[in-house]
Order: C-alpha cells, then structure tokens, then sequence
C-alpha cells in the first residue's frame, strides 16, 4: 500500500483533544484480536449519561492468511500496545461544543479494531483469531453491564472508512442488544466501498474481500436479511454497502464522497497481488492511474472518466434504492477527491447546496422520521480537472 494510502486510513481515526481509557475484553475469551490478545474499547463518561457516541474503528482489510498473519503484528491486529489512553476523535467524538454542539456531553466510546474485516469474522486458523463479530458483541456486553448502557435513552453509532462499512453493516445487530425504546441511528462514514471492477475490468476488490469473508467465516454477523436473500454462493457479497442498505432498517445517514480516494485508488486502480503474498492490496498500481491521486494530478479525461464510470454509478448503486428515500434516512455525498475528510476538517469545512456535514447530521439526527429527501445533500459531479465545489480545497 502506498504511503497516501496508508495516511488516508490513519486519518480516518485522527485525533482531537481529550482523552478516553481503555478497557480490554478480557473477561470474554473469544472476543480476541487476530494475534490472540483481548480486543477492547476506549471510553469517557459524560455529563448527559442516558445518552451515547459510539465509533468503530476503521483501518482496512487483511484478505489472506498471510496478509492477516502481517497485520497481526500491528495496532490493527493486535492489542499489545495499545495506550491506556487515547485522546479523543474528531466530528461526532469531539468533546468541544463548537465542533459537536449536539453529541459533546455524551458518554464516548471507541470500539478497537484488531480483526481485519469490519468485524464480521467467527473462527481461528493458522494460529490466528478471526473473531471481530465476538469482539464487537462482548464491548456492547460490557458496556451494557459495567457503564450504564442498560440505561441508554439516545445511540448514536459512527465509524470511519472499514469502520464505516461496520456501522451500517451492524447497525440492526446493535440495535437489537440495546433497551427497548432507545433512539437509536447509524451514521457510517466513508463506509461505501463499490463492489466494482477496476478499470481494466478486472474483479480485484471482490475477489479480495470475497476471500476475506471466506477466511473469516463472516457471513454468520453480516446482515440476515442480504444472507438469507442471496445463495450460499453469493453470501460473500452482503459485505458491501450497497448489498445491504435497502436490508438495514435502522435510520441510516450516509456520510461520504462520490470521489472517495480509497475507493478510486484501491478498487479502480488496484491490480491483484501475487498469490502467497502478505502484502495488503496493491492500490494505484495501474500505470495509466498511477499518478491520479488528486485533482491536481489527474488529466481532464481522468476526471471526466471517474464521473462516468466510477462516482455517478456508485451514487446511483444507493440512490436507486427504496433505502434512499425511506423516511428517517438521508445522505451526504460530497465531490471532493478525499477518504474520511468529512470527519476531519470537511466536518466543518465541506458543504453541500451550503450546508455542512455537521449542520447536515445534526439536522438529521433531530428530525423524527422526516422524509429523506429533506436530509440528501448531493454534490456536483466532475467533467474536467478543476474542482467544481470549492471547500472541498485542501480537504484530505
């Protein structure tokens, strides 16, 4: 993976002010990380108790044994180094009433992410513990037990980029271990990865996460409405946003770009990696693409290209929904050339027909099952090299 490809995925969990404690699982004996050491959460208590923030942590897939045997040694597959404190996130973690007007006082909660496939996986092999669906079972567990969360009037649940992916994909399991009557809504960001081949026409991204649903036995924590539509053969594919978001019936917010630059970088112009290698995805190695990693560097037919062939059919995988305009849902896409920037500074920065990311999901949180299009904010598309939205500028 490249080195901005790697920055994407750590601002994805970039930090802000503050800080939370760490508690480890280690009272659940299969909620472990993929090196076998506890999986855990960081947490804040806050002033308005009955109410929480919840992010699951993003950072990638391993698809491999060898890949996942790789990212074991690391923060993502491991929880041996994990500070007994972390500062706290950006956006709906900010404890700064300016930067989060409406979720600041809440309890915070950040679930860990040790297992490598959004945590969907159940089993061990080769002496590694794919077990991300007990991890994300045994937090929600713990906190329902020892924290209060038994008490909980309002949930929000938030992740960013693989994290994203997890909060729509688990957003129904969630609300399931929670009281009855909670105010609960997801709001992933920059969780829609395409289910798309690359620009040669090549499936790499599907067969990546196609065997990583396979290595991890995932498909028993992925949405049962998708499994149970689709064969045994085709399971695999519920990993996907737009496989399940019309399945997922807990109010949904979609946070997002059309241009989103993990997406263009590591699924249109990816090529596979060699069979037996540990290396995770080969992202931007298309030649002719290779130097497209933003506007600045990519030639007018490139973005004109990345319209018509990538950002307008991903909108539209979602926007030709029923989920799309289900009352109590919304969205916002954005046309800037970023992973994960509405969470850092487009969470102000960025609008939309002059509305912000914050504004936009404040907005929606407080409404009570309004119609969706009152909530869908669509950017502008791009026909040439030149920004069409300009506060997407200098946005990561």
């Amino acid at each position: 993976m490249a080195l901005w490809q790697l920055l994407l995925l750590l601002l994805c969990g970039a930090v802000a002010r503050g800080s939370m404690d760490l508690y480890l699982l280690d009272e659940y004996p299969q909620a472990r990380c993929l090196d076998g050491t506890p999986g855990g959460y960081y947490y804040s208590a806050g002033a308005e108790a009955d109410s929480w923030s919840f992010w699951l942590e993003g950072g990638g897939w391993c698809y491999s044994s060898e890949d996942c045997g790789g990212r074991a040694a690391t923060d993502h597959g491991s929880s041996s180094t994990w500070a007994a404190a972390m500062p706290y996130l950006p956006a709906t973690m900010s404890e700064n009433a300016t930067e989060n007007p409406l979720f600041y006082a809440w309890n915070h909660v950040q679930v860990m992410y040790c297992d490598g496939l959004s945590f969907a996986g159940d089993t061990d092999a080769g002496g590694l513990q794919y077990r991300g669906a007990k991890i994300l079972e045994a937090a929600f567990q713990d906190l329902l037990t020892k924290r209060g969360l038994d008490r909980a009037r309002n949930v929000l649940l938030s992740g960013g980029s693989a994290g994203g992916l997890s909060a729509l994909l688990h957003a129904d399991r969630v609300r399931g271990w929670l009281p009855e009557g909670v105010n609960f809504k997801s709001a992933p960001f920059s969780g829609v990865f395409a289910l798309a081949e690359n620009a040669d026409g090549v499936p790499v991204y599907p067969d990546q996460m196609r065997a990583g649903v396979a290595l991890q036995n995932a498909t028993y924590a992925l949405p049962s409405a998708c499994t149970k539509r689709l064969s045994a053969e085709d399971r695999w594919r519920c990993i996907f946003a737009a496989e399940v978001y019309s399945d997922v019936q807990s109010p949904t917010f979609l946070v997002n770009s059309a241009y989103d630059q993990w997406n263009t970088g590591c699924i249109f112009a990816a090529e596979p990696v060699a069979v037996g290698s540990d290396q995770n995805g080969n992202c931007s190695a298309i030649p002719a693409w290779t130097p497209c990693t933003g506007w600045d560097d990519c030639t007018p037919a490139q973005a004109a290209a990345l319209t018509t062939r990538w950002a307008a059919p991903v909108l539209k995988s979602l926007s030709s929904q029923e989920a799309w305009t289900r009352p109590g849902n919304g969205a916002f896409f954005t046309s800037c050339f970023t992973h994960c920037g509405e969470i850092n500074g487009g969470w102000m920065g960025t609008r939309v027909s002059g509305v912000s990311t914050m504004e936009a999901l404040n907005a929606w949180w407080l409404a009570d099952g309004d119609n969706a299009a009152a909530h869908t904010y669509v950017d502008c598309f791009y026909t040439t090299n030149t920004l069409c939205n300009p506060t997407c500028e200098g946005q990561f």
